[in-house]
């Protein structure tokens, strides 16, 4: 932080040394400097946020994720924040496509995992595209 920097400027000024022949920056270009790097950090750090909301999005639109998201918080009758087989057929039927059971097992293998038997948000994500 800045108070870093001054901290370190009064030792130097407190012990007398006026001229530093290792370095050609003043406190005022470093307090600059750490300022900047500062709000570089802010911009890497929004656009860090960005890339991983459109990574859930996965290609969506904010509006068809919120869309999926409300369906499957409508099938996911006991709340666990996965939907079962069952569930998931309700869910796919009422986006009006009809699945056999055999398919319902194949989308969650595929979405869920090889050993799944639910799945969950981004599993229903996957299954839409």
């Amino acid at each position: 932080t800045t108070r870093l920097v001054e901290d370190a400027e009064n030792k130097v000024v407190n012990v007398g040394i006026t001229n530093n022949r290792y370095t050609h920056l003043t406190v005022e270009d470093l307090k600059t400097q750490l300022s900047q790097f500062y709000d570089f950090l802010k911009s890497k750090k929004t656009a860090l946020e960005k890339e991983i909301e459109a990574k859930k999005l996965k290609g969506l639109t904010p509006e068809q994720y919120n869309e999926l998201e409300t369906q499957f918080k409508t099938f996911d009758k006991d709340g666990s924040g996965k939907l079962d087989r069952h569930e998931v057929k309700a869910c796919l039927f009422s986006l009006g496509e009809e699945r056999t059971r055999k398919e319902i097992e194949g989308i969650i293998k595929k979405y869920g995992g090889p050993d799944a038997t639910t799945l969950n948000t981004r599993g229903v994500v996957g299954v839409s595209q």
